[in-house]
């Protein structure tokens, strides 16, 4: 049997729900935090956004031909720079006097490069799979056209825009690649169906993790993963039974899962079986099942061999009106108390009522079953 390690923290940790909410806003705490100022400079700076907005509409609409566009500066002192042709000071000032705002040369305004924009936006994409991205530059005053090839996006070109001199080619590897946001309790499809657990952090890469057991490549949200680490193995005194799964791209790793079709559970933490007593109440959710099945806990570290010849020590669960807890498809789903994780669905049990699940082994967060570092996503 495992010995009790760290019970104390995560005990400590458990109750999170019980504590006072915080009143900061999450977006302003974020831009404190970034930019290392206080909380309450922090919302005085974007309180001023619709004092900003204003100005902008303003210069736009009365000095058209003078424009150059205007962006914040956040460090080292907070202000706004305004971007005008010819007297920009003066300009300025028909609109505002506010210290806030600073005037710098402009060669180009704002309306002409927008035009520049679209008329290269509209050349190019006439041509089929050609993949590329046209915007204006505020900061430079250019038109920026990036693309996997510079020399062809030149030929697309006519002869005006080959030689204006406000247009930048950039070559870039990839241009874009359309995401997607990745949840937990979401259908895993292959030669089998699984379901994702967890959103996780593997080696301090965005990933998934579902069952040991489940494919080397699956299918979640029409994104294929990979197999990058599995723990699937005999042993009587852990549950050997999880894999970490990764894809290309940029996608979205919110710390949330399914736990009814419909309904997203954000995840705020992740707690040791042998936190829970016998007959706790739990939830899972198998995108098979596909509804919420909560039930008790009914036994700890049993030994099961399963059908495919693994050895594990796995936990027992009983659903609380005697249906079934699970089926086939939802190995991988997310265990969980309240908002808290706690393992993945490992399997149907003897009984109709009977669901067997695996623990994380998880201490201070990180599952300790894996060679490298993996940790359930408590935080965006």
């Amino acid at each position: 049997m495992r010995k009790v390690l760290g019970i104390v923290a995560c005990l400590v940790s458990f109750p999170a729900m019980a504590q006072p909410a915080s009143t900061e806003h999450p977006t302003i705490q974020s831009y404190a935090a970034t930019q290392n100022i206080s909380y309450g400079e922090a919302q005085s700076r974007l309180a001023r956004l619709n004092d900003i907005v204003a100005v902008e509409k303003a210069l736009n609409d009365k000095f058209p031909n003078q424009f150059g566009g205007l962006y914040v500066v956040h460090s080292p002192s907070f202000k706004v720079v305004v971007k005008m042709t010819g007297g920009g000071q003066g300009l300025l000032k028909q609109i505002t006097s506010d210290p806030l705002f600073v005037v710098e040369k402009a060669e180009t305004p704002i309306n002409q490069l927008n035009q520049l924009k679209d008329k290269v936006a509209r050349k190019v994409a006439a041509v089929d799979s050609f993949q590329f991205s046209a915007e204006v530059n505020v900061f430079d005053g250019t038109v920026d056209i990036r693309s996997q090839d510079n020399a062809r996006m030149q030929s697309l070109l006519t002869d005006d825009l080959q030689q204006n001199k406000n247009i930048r080619l950039i070559q870039v590897e990839t241009v874009s690649s359309n995401t997607a946001t990745i949840y937990g309790g979401r259908q895993l499809t292959g030669t089998q169906t699984c379901t994702s657990g967890f959103n996780v952090k593997h080696n301090g890469v965005d990933a998934i993790i579902t069952s040991g057991h489940c494919d080397d490549t699956m299918t979640l949200s029409g994104v294929s993963f990979n197999l990058v680490e599995r723990v699937y193995k005999y042993s009587d005194q852990w549950g050997f039974d999880m894999q970490v799964m990764r894809t290309s791209g940029t996608h979205s790793y919110p710390n949330q899962t399914y736990t009814a079709p419909s309904t997203l559970m954000t995840v705020t933490g992740v707690a040791d079986i042998l936190n829970y007593p016998i007959d706790w109440p739990i939830c899972v959710y198998g995108s098979v099942t596909n509804t919420r099945r909560c039930g008790k806990i009914k036994a700890k570290f049993l030994v099961l061999k399963d059908n495919r010849g693994v050895t594990n020590a796995v936990h027992r669960a009983a659903s609380d009106d005697g249906k079934a807890f699970n089926q086939g498809g939802d190995s991988g789903g997310p265990v969980v108390v309240t908002n808290t994780a706690v393992g993945l669905i490992k399997a149907k049990g003897a009984a109709v009522a009977d669901l067997y699940f695996v623990d994380f082994g998880a201490l201070n967060g990180v599952l300790g079953s894996f060679a490298s570092p993996v940790s359930i996503k408590t935080a965006p």
